[in-house]
């Protein structure tokens, strides 16, 4: 039996999943445009909204005062969603294969073993990836529920005064 024949019986699958490599990068940059658009979506909301609103209650119910507590915790709660979204947004590198890497360390190998170490080094940077990415949404969400709680704070500065 030759060494590519038992390299070939070792790992028989490595065309096939050579063939994921990359896609799997074009997956979780695809996620990741996802949660940035989600992150930026919410920002742009809760600005809207914290510029609009005042505005808008103070046009129906002009003796509204902007000492209450709810006034200023909308106000608290649009700075914490800022400063999510901020801090997810800068946070966070995706791993992407070195070409400079490829150039010096891998083009001297069997394609086998490039192939191999495609799967290796794509494996790896899409755990980070994928990581990252989460990481993103969760920001996404707890943004999500601050701009809930800042509607909330609107409704009863609107409501109570």
């Amino acid at each position: 039996m030759t060494t590519t024949e038992i390299r070939d019986s070792k790992y028989p699958s490595t065309d096939l999943a050579y063939a994921f490599v990359q896609q799997s990068y074009a997956w979780m940059l695809g996620r990741l445009d996802s949660a940035e658009s989600r992150i930026q979506q919410l920002q742009a909301f809760a600005a809207t909204l914290t510029f609009a609103a005042p505005v808008f209650i103070r046009s129906l119910r002009p003796q509204i005062s902007t000492t209450s507590g709810w006034f200023y915790a909308a106000l608290i709660l649009f700075a914490v969603i800022l400063a999510v979204g901020v801090f997810a947004r800068l946070s966070g590198v995706v791993k992407l294969p070195s070409l400079e890497k490829v150039r010096t360390g891998w083009l001297h190998l069997p394609e086998e073993r490039f192939k191999q170490d495609a799967i290796f080094f794509a494996a790896q940077h899409f755990t980070h990836n994928r990581r990252m990415v989460n990481r993103k949404g969760n920001a996404a969400i707890i943004m999500t529920v601050g701009f809930g709680l800042e509607i909330g704070c609107f409704v009863a500065w609107w409501l109570i005064q």
